[in-house]
Order: structure tokens, then C-alpha cells, then sequence
């Protein structure tokens, strides 16, 4: 029955296109990964700049030459640079990049458990954590093949590289790291409507994306890719606004008439909302701003067709504001109220490739399954592999992913109940819930979650984002043994 709805869905969709807007899209792509070095290695590390030059180097330069060292080696890409160190203007976005990022790292349980797994096996040394980003270059959006083929060519990379049987290197993706997307135009950049019709889409519709993504990640408690709905938490200041909040939120955004005006409404201060604006140039004080749209809510993966399908829905949301008159606009985003209304439905409005219909819509059914590691048990790294790998697969299991979106509808996040407003329903309209889960939810009796507190303290930061990873974990951990 899945099969035949989503090759049905996909025939829809096969008229669309990547290539049909009338302004080129162009998109790049940022991987966030952990990769832990064994101190005590015998591996004898390159220490060759492209140009040639033997040179010494320190951590945590070393981590990112080893990750540039492994694409280099197993690829046919020859030309990887590394941090800001090799970059030169007229090189900027041309070619990947290997950088550091300090975010990025192991949770506390994670770093102990890997302690004790190593003291256990008799290893003397201790291991290095690198925080790592793979940028991509810039794409043209329709290049699918070429863009897709480069992003699955350098995660397979790094991922054999790394894991290789009695290998003293581990790289993997947990619940701190990210996978961002950004989306430009050739000429003359997002226009104020474009801007807004994408905040639009991508508030009102957040129950539906969010149902594609982990559970950590679209909490309001975490630190690097708070929800959209914030921003209209942010400026709901007026309890008689909240008959229908994000009907007054799209009308206000609609509002707006100049580009200072939407800064402010959007609060492009701060970067880290799930989609960013504060790289758009008229909506940036940085001359460095790269004047695209980020799309940063998606967790970091090495499954290279969720990569993919994830860069084609953004990149539909993004053609979707370019070419769509505001009355078209206007009647897609009233969808958002209708108990009907489907992701599946959200997907075809949008003109998504079928690549997208594939990936999600069969995601969202699928029943989880426990992931097992991409490495041998004899490894120094197993124990620590496996365990991450369980918590990845709970953080993205349907039931965690459903309470966490009730959860927000329902307020029961300090930062989704209004001050304005005193019952239980939190900021967001009954009608929201409408149609969106039944109350028992894979076996789950979801309104026991209605005013539970969240998990882990009530304002976000590095440890809250932690503290509710350990929480959904310990949480559904229990249902699917």
C-alpha cells in the first residue's frame, strides 16, 4: 500500500523540475561531524599542504588535514582545502572546505563511555576530539547530478577512511551535529516577498516539517536551530492576538515594507533559528554576508539520499517564493488550518522533486528500526559507535518526534507559552492540533505529555540541548527494546 502511494505521489510530481525558476538557485552545503583520534597512534599523519610544503602542525589543525587527507585519498577531488589558511579570494566557495567548529563535539555520556570503553580494553592513551565542518562549493540548484554525486562522494570518503577495522580514527554524527543548507540567487538576491513567502511557509508548516527530523532538533531547547515559531513567540506581545496566532504572524510579516522592518521582525541578531536570514546582505551589517538563506534545523547524517532530498525540498521551498504570485502565496499558507492537509500534499504544492516524495514520505512510515555500527566489534571505538548509534535512531523514531511537536503546540515549553495566555493550550490555536496525530501515537498515550515539563533546564544552551538528548533518550530508550 506505501509503495503504491508513494509511486502514485512520485508520478505527480514528475512534471516538476530543478531547473524551471525563472532566477537560477545555487546552493551549498555545511556537514557537521566528530571525528576522535587515538593520542597514542602509531599512524604516521600527512603533513603536506596542497601546495606541496612539508610542514608541522598542531591540533586542531592536525584533525582537519587527516579528514582532507582521507577525501584526497579516496575520491577523485584533489584540490580540498583546509580552514582559512589556503583560501584566497577568487577560491572562496569553489571548492570544498575542511574547517574547525568548536560546537561540535561529544556529549558528556558519550565522552565517558568512551573513557571506560577504552580503560576497559587496556588502552593506555587518551583520544582527541575534533570538531569538524565539510563545506561544500557553490552549486547551481538544477546540477543535481553533479552537487549529489560530490556530497555522496565525500561522506562514503571520510566514512571508510575513518573506520577502517583496528583503525586508531572514528568519525560519526550525533545529536550535536548539524547538516545546514544554503540557498542563493545568481542575480540580485531573495526579493523582500520571496523573504517573507519562505517565512511563511516554513512557520506556518513547521508540524509538518517537522516531522522529518529528529526530535532534539526541532526542540525549542536546542541551542543551534531554534524553531521558527520563536520569532512570532518573540513578538506576540498582545494576549488578543491569540484567537489565531499564525494567521496574525503571516499578515504581519505580510505587512512589513521595508527591509529594516523585516530585519527586526525576523530578528536577524541572531543566526540560530532554524532558517537563517542574517546572511542575506540587506538584512546584514557583515560586508561578509554571503546573501543566501540557511536552512540549519536538519541533522548531520552520512545517508547520503536524506542529504540529498533534504537540499531538493529547500531548494523547492526556494524556487516555490521566487516564481509564486501572493495570492497563490496566500492560499497555501491558509492550508496550514486545514485538518486535511498533509505533508505529502505540502510536497507536491511545492513542486518537490520526486527524490523528496522517496526519502520522507517513507521515512514517516517507516516503523523504527535499531541502527546498527558501521564498524567492527573488535574496534577500540565499538562500544561508543553502538551507543550513538541507538540514541541517533530513538532521536528520530516517529513517537519521540510526535511528542516533542505536541509538546510545542500544547505550550509545554517555557519558550512556547505566552505570557498572555493563561490555559494549558499554550501560543498555538486548537485547530493547529487538528488532524495532526491521533491521541495514541505508536503505542503512546500522547496526552500524558500535555503538561509534563520539558525535559532538561528551561532556557536553551549547549548543556539544555545535551540534557534533552539524554532525556528523549532515557525516555523512549525503554519502549523499543
Amino acid at each position: 500500500m506505501l509503495k503504491n502511494t508513494i509511486s502514485s505521489l512520485c508520478k505527480a510530481a514528475a512534471p516538476h523540475n530543478l531547473d524551471d525558476s525563472p532566477e537560477e538557485l545555487t546552493i551549498g552545503v555545511e556537514i557537521e561531524l566528530v571525528l576522535l583520534v587515538l593520542n597514542n597512534s602509531k599512524y604516521k599523519r600527512p603533513n603536506i599542504f596542497s601546495n606541496g610544503v612539508s610542514v608541522v602542525y598542531a591540533a586542531p589543525f592536525e584533525g582537519l588535514m587527516e579528514v582532507r587527507h582521507a577525501i584526497h585519498s579516496n575520491t577523485a577531488l584533489t584540490d580540498v582545502l583546509v580552514d582559512s589558511r589556503e583560501i584566497t579570494s577568487k577560491e572562496m566557495y569553489k571548492k570544498w572546505l575542511v574547517c574547525e567548529d568548536n560546537s561540535v563535539h561529544l556529549t558528556d555520556d558519550e565522552d565517558s563511555r568512551l573513557e571506560r570503553s577504552l580503560a576497559h580494553l587496556g588502552h593506555s592513551g587518551s583520544y582527541t576530539p575534533f570538531g569538524i565542518e565539510l563545506n561544500s562549493p557553490i552549486y547551481k540548484l538544477s546540477d543535481q547530478q553533479k552537487w549529489s554525486s560530490e556530497i555522496k562522494t565525500v561522506l562514503r570518503a571520510v566514512q571508510v577512511h575513518f573506520n577502517k577495522p583496528g583503525s586508531y580514527f572514528h568519525i560519526l554524527t550525533n545529536g550535536n551535529t548539524g547538516f545546514h543548507v544554503h540557498i542563493g540567487t545568481k542575480k540580485g538576491g531573495f526579493s523582500k516577498g520571496s523573504v517573507k513567502t519562505i517565512e511563511g511557509i516554513t512557520t506556518v508548516f513547521e508540524r509538518f516539517i517537522d516531522q522529518i527530523h529528529t526530535a532534539s532538533r526541532i526542540s525549542p531547547l536546542h541551542h543551534w536551530s531554534k524553531p521558527n515559531t520563536l520569532r512570532y513567540n518573540n513578538n506576540a506581545t498582545k494576549p488578543g492576538i491569540l484567537s489565531d496566532p499564525l494567521a496574525w504572524w503571516t499578515a504581519k510579516i505580510e505587512s512589513v515594507e521595508t527591509w529594516d522592518g523585516l530585519k527586526r521582525a525576523l530578528d536577524c541578531e541572531v543566526r540560530n533559528y532554524a532558517v537563517n536570514y542574517r546572511n542575506l546582505r540587506k538584512l546584514s551589517e557583515s560586508r561578509y554576508a554571503k546573501d543566501t538563506v540557511e536552512f540549519r534545523q536538519h541533522r548531520s547524517t552520512f545517508d547520503a539520499a536524506e542529504i540529498i532530498s533534504w537540499v531538493a525540498f529547500v531548494g523547492a521551498i526556494g524556487k516555490y517564493a521566487l516564481r509564486t504570485p501572493l495570492d497563490q502565496v496566500k492560499r497555501l499558507l491558509k492550508q496550514s488550518r486545514n485538518p486535511k492537509y498533509s505533508f505529502a500534499e505540502l510536497v507536491l504544492d511545492l513542486s518537490c522533486p520526486p527524490v523528496v516524495i522517496n526519502t520522507y514520505i517513507s521515512k514517516m512510515n517507516r516503523r523504527w528500526q535499531q541502527s546498527t555500527p558501521t564498524i567492527g566489534k573488535s574496534s577500540l571505538f565499538y562500544s561508543l559507535a553502538e551507543y550513538v548509534a541507538r540514541r541517533n535512531a530513538v532521536d528520530v523514531h516517529p513517537t519521540a518526534v510526535a511528542v516533542v511537536i505536541w509538546k510545542k503546540l500544547h505550550g509545554a515549553y517555557p519558550q512556547t507559552r505566552h505570557s498572555g495566555r493563561a490555559n494549558a493550550g499554550g501560543d498555538f490555536h486548537e485547530s493547529f492540533l487538528k488532524g495532526f496525530a491521533k491521541t495514541n501515537w505508536h503505542g503512546l498515550n500522547l496526552n500524558s505529555y500535555r503538561s509534563t515539563p520539558a525535559w532538561g533546564p528551561t532556557e536553551d544552551s549547549w548543556d539544555a540541548t545535551e540534557l534533552e538528548l539524554d532525556g528523549i533518550y532515557q525516555t523512549f530508550n525503554r519502549l523499543f527494546k
